[in-house]
């Protein structure tokens, strides 16, 4: 099957047909969702769901499927349907305690025991929906415990996507794009409504619930330089790291619930992955890295800060990213031998001379990183989760950087999805989910959990704003 490159993706999301609202008849809904990726799609899908009669999404961008549509689609879940078949012993009260031990034990246990526990629900969630599931749990990247899902290895995002707006579109959810929210309105403390910018200029759009979904601020470089502990940090998202594409996350939901008193939290905590290179793959134990001399520095499998704290150490903080033809390569693969962030070589001496490194060297490093596989224990950096040794032609390669990927900090939220103002009280009308909400796993983030995240608490984001809409 041919592999979607993020031109061929966007190009395809643009295509995905939406329910447009009527402007003459814009004016009052049961629920509005700021935000078409996939939290504010499992929000407004589950608001309808659970008996919301008009659902509003309003999205700024020229298209629907936020950061999401061109992800791999990683997603991490205790799913004892496809985990015993491979003989995975897994329960959401050993999910939660590894999330919070991987967060520095700084997370919100109330909020992650909730995501580990509705993880397998949300997988079934979407099935039901008609995405298919592949018949393969592995260790998600970074992590350490099998328990990653995907229905494809390049374009897993865009078919959660698909799903559910297809399903959005059968519950008569209506969107806006190109449309931008400008201020939450307010009346007597709660939050009843809000006013946007869009193609028919500044409207108000009314609701007694409102749900910010509208991603983190990975694509804001001020908002990067402000909160991050990284003195030079990269001035695109791993999203966009050329800065060619439109890229929504721009923290506009955190600014929003800001302006009406909701409290931050982990605002520090930001991630930078290496993406824009070498690194083709989403798990972990299929690839190695090396730095400028050849030789291994770091346990491929830590903690994204953690990772960033060893390459500060080598030369120009970049390293080489190393796999061979054995491995499941993702959805970039394709575009970076086009555009040469990645290569191929037949063998080591000529991969070696490409990356202007010590054949030998390279060689001495690569043989005994397999010999660590065969024994199933690194003996340099501690790694334990191998999946194949680096020995099948073509190698491919390419270097590698840190740019920002995920922002763990946002607005503190509850169990229900209702944001908070800073004395920990909820703001009526409300509701925040997905990369716009912080606080909940703490100062590192386990691969997979951000679709989540995002699947779990934008699920009971809308079902609770349904809920306050029947109330009322």
């Amino acid at each position: 099957m041919k592999k979607l490159t993020r031109r061929t993706l966007i190009s395809l999301a643009a295509l995905l047909p939406v329910i447009r609202v009527n402007a003459a008849v814009s004016g009052r809904f049961d629920v509005i969702v700021v935000g078409a990726g996939i939290a504010g799609l499992a929000a407004a899908v589950s608001a309808a769901e659970n008996g919301a009669k008009r659902v509003l999404v309003l999205e700024k961008g020229p298209m629907i499927g936020g950061h999401a549509i061109y992800a791999d689609g990683t997603v991490s879940a205790v799913y004892p349907r496809l985990q015993k078949v491979f003989n995975i012993k897994d329960s959401p009260e050993l999910m939660a305690k590894q999330i919070w031990e991987w967060g520095d034990r700084d997370g919100d246990l109330s909020l992650i025991r909730v995501m580990a526990r509705e993880s397998g629900p949300a997988i079934d969630w979407l099935r039901g929906m008609g995405v298919h599931f592949r018949d393969w749990v592995f260790v998600p990247y970074p992590s350490n415990f099998p328990r990653g899902l995907t229905s494809h290895p390049t374009r897993g995002g865009y078919e959660y996507i698909r799903a559910l707006n297809r399903r959005a579109r059968a519950l008569h959810v209506e969107v806006r794009l190109n449309t931008r929210v400008v201020q939450l309105l307010r009346s007597g403390g709660a939050v009843t409504g809000v006013s946007a910018s869009g193609p028919e200029g500044v409207e108000r759009f009314y609701a007694p619930s409102v749900v910010l979904a509208t991603g983190g601020f990975s694509a804001n470089p001020d908002m990067i330089r402000r909160y991050s502990h990284i003195k030079n940090p990269g001035t695109h998202s791993s999203a966009n790291p050329g800065g060619r594409h439109f890229d929504g996350a721009t923290g506009d939901g955190i600014q929003l619930g800001t302006a009406v008193g909701a409290a931050l939290a982990e605002m520090p905590y930001i991630e930078f992955i290496p993406f824009r290179g070498g690194r083709l793959l989403e798990y972990v134990g299929g690839d190695i890295f090396v730095n400028s001399k050849g030789e291994r520095f770091v346990d491929e499998g830590v903690s994204h800060p953690k990772l960033t704290e060893a390459l500060s150490h080598q030369p120009g903080g970049t390293m080489w990213v190393i796999t061979d033809s054995q491995s499941v390569k993702g959805t970039t693969v394709t575009h970076k031998l086009m555009t040469g962030q990645v290569r191929k070589a037949a063998n080591i001496d000529e991969m070696a001379r490409i990356m202007d490194i010590d054949p030998e060297v390279l060689k001495k490093t690569i043989s005994r990183y397999n010999s660590f596989v065969r024994k199933g224990r690194d003996d340099d950096f501690g790694k334990t989760i191998f999946t194949q040794e680096i020995k099948v032609p073509p190698y491919y390669f390419g270097v590698e950087y840190q740019d920002p990927h995920y922002t763990n900090g946002g607005i503190r939220i509850n169990t229900k999805a209702e944001a908070l103002n800073t004395a920990g009280l909820p703001i009526p009308g409300l509701f925040a989910a997905g990369e716009t909400t912080g606080g909940i796993e703490g100062k590192e983030r386990e691969g997979g959990m951000a679709f989540t995240d995002c699947l779990v608490f934008g699920r009971i984001a809308g079902r609770e704003a349904a809920r306050r809409v029947i109330k009322k």
